[in-house]
């Protein structure tokens, strides 16, 4: 595991940009969920580089029914394969018939009133939509194994956006999914051993803390460090299942 060492001026930083995309995004109340979209259907009305772009992005989040469709498609939405369908049609003529079974819609055509034909018919079926007035936004992605961080500004800000995607990239390393590695292998067993949820928490949050956890060279010595805050309240119960 690397070395753990809190950068005090890069957390100032960011913590800074966390402030102000807020303030740009303060007149709009939004949740930040995290939804599993397997088996969710999103179609994408537009086939150039912003329908790409967004297809991309759908993908990366592990959905795996993505209809894209438009009169004409860019090479790079042709060079798309695995979970994506496409269809040629000259959207001006009608699109309801394929809003049918859409968990998301996504009007990204280069007709701004076409757009918000699309958005409009969405919203009255029901369907989320993700457009400059719809109620769904796509966020900057921070993944680091077990780790995923969204960000977002509402839309008002990519810039900033990317920014911290870059600064917290550049924070997390690896040291944080080892942890949270960690975390997990001696959490499942103390849900089986110990049924004061308290007691548990406290034990997690010991060994969060635990600088030596932080500094040891790989997982294995670290399990071993986690373990003595175990025995430590409860002697020689069975706890060396955590491996």
């Amino acid at each position: 595991m690397l070395l753990y060492i809190v950068d005090f001026i890069r957390l100032r930083y960011i913590f800074i940009f966390f402030v102000l995309a807020q303030t740009l995004w303060k007149q709009i109340k939004m949740m930040p969920i995290f939804v599993d979209l397997k088996d969710k259907k999103v179609v994408i009305f537009g086939g150039g580089e912003l329908g790409s772009w967004k297809a991309k992005k759908f993908l990366e989040g592990g959905c795996e029914k993505i209809l894209i469709v438009s009169k004409n498609f860019s090479e790079e939405i042709k060079s798309l394969r695995d979970n994506v369908e496409v269809i040629q049609r000259d959207l001006t003529k009608g699109f309801g018939d394929l809003l049918k079974g859409a968990f998301i819609v996504v009007p990204a055509t280069n007709d701004e009133e076409l757009n918000d034909a699309i958005r409009e018919e969405s919203v009255k079926r029901g369907i989320l939509t993700n457009h400059r007035a719809g109620d769904l936004f796509l966020s900057s992605v921070v993944r680091d194994g077990n780790i995923e961080i969204a960000i977002s500004t509402g839309g008002h800000s990519p810039a900033v956006s990317k920014y911290l995607k870059v600064k917290l990239e550049k924070f997390l390393g690896n040291k944080f999914d080892e942890m949270a590695e960690l975390q997990e292998k001696i959490r499942k067993i103390l849900m089986d051993e110990i049924e004061n949820r308290d007691e548990r928490k406290e034990i997690l949050w010991e060994i969060l803390n635990d600088d030596k956890i932080w500094e040891s060279a790989n997982l294995e010595e670290a399990l071993k460090i986690a373990r003595k805050h175990v025995r430590k309240r409860y002697g020689d119960r069975p706890f060396d299942t955590i491996t």
